[in-house]
């Protein structure tokens, strides 16, 4: 609701002032109301969906081993969940940069996660489907067990779709993620660079948010919500392939920003499976 929205906005404003007027946070009550509106609104706002579940899988929540800059970009992206709109874009640019940037060219960052996140799309699309494919399939897939078992798991999927011997999903969302899957294994390098190229140019916007916010004090752009709710996710999901490369395969990331345009190079039809793990393989 964009009364809502606007509403928060102004509310974190006062907080701002609050916060640098006393050094003391501004207690704010939990919910907000809109005239018109049938019940009181959560002040605040729906997460933008910035998740790296890496963090949590291997226990590293707590841990002090940590690379410091890796450390260091996931406070900067903590902004880009729970931030305002320019704190975010400037945050959530520059975790990104600070990992992925060529220092002859930043806005490479943009494209280098984009190879991140396109690796990891296929893995991801096919684990959500297969918890979610007929019970038969699921009690045969009960013999998969151990680290690589979600892996295994993707491969058999997969395999199904591309034999088109998969019933068919109930859910219109399934069906047209299964539709999805199938165009990329029929012909996988040049549907994997379709993805590339879109999720490269949502993160290419994101960058010129940051340049007007940081260059042009531009902090009014009508673009800076929609950009956010384009790029959140897809900054989340390649923060996430990064952290584990950092702590489990003890790979920086430019290194595996290598390993994955290695792995889109030489995937075709003939490895088609291979999608599964494209971050692993190469």
């Amino acid at each position: 609701m964009g009364a809502a929205q606007a509403a928060r906005e102004e509310s974190d404003r006062y907080a701002a002032r609050m916060l640098l007027a006393t050094s003391r946070p501004l207690r704010r009550l939990p919910s907000l109301w809109i005239k018109g509106a049938d019940a009181p609104i959560p002040l605040e706002d729906a997460s933008r969906g910035v998740l790296v579940k890496e963090l949590y899988r291997e226990d590293r929540v707590f841990r002090g081993d940590a690379n410091p800059s890796v450390e260091a970009a996931l406070e900067l992206l903590a902004h880009l969940e729970g931030s305002s709109a320019p704190a975010a874009v400037a945050g959530g640019w520059g975790a990104i940069e600070g990992l992925l940037a060529d220092p002859s060219d930043r806005a490479s960052a943009a494209d280098n996660l984009a190879t991140l996140v396109t690796c990891s799309y296929p893995r991801a699309e096919l684990t959500r489907l297969s918890y979610r494919v007929q019970p038969e399939l699921m009690q045969a897939w009960d013999r998969f067990d151990g680290p690589h078992a979600n892996r295994l798991r993707c491969r058999e999927l997969a395999r199904h779709i591309a034999d088109d011997t998969l019933a068919e999903p109930l859910s219109l969302t399934d069906r047209a993620a299964v539709i999805r899957m199938q165009k990329v294994l029929n012909d996988p390098r040049p549907q994997l660079q379709v993805v590339r190229d879109a999720i490269g140019d949502s993160l290419h916007r994101l960058y010129r948010q940051r340049n007007l916010i940081l260059h042009g004090a531009r902090l009014d752009s009508v673009a800076l919500s929609a950009s956010l709710r384009t790029v959140s996710k897809l900054v989340g999901a390649g923060m996430d392939r990064i952290t584990h490369g950092q702590y489990v395969q003890n790979v920086k990331p430019l290194e595996l920003v290598a390993k994955a345009n290695l792995a889109l190079a030489l995937i075709n039809r003939d490895s088609a499976l291979g999608c599964v793990d494209l971050l692993e393989s190469a």
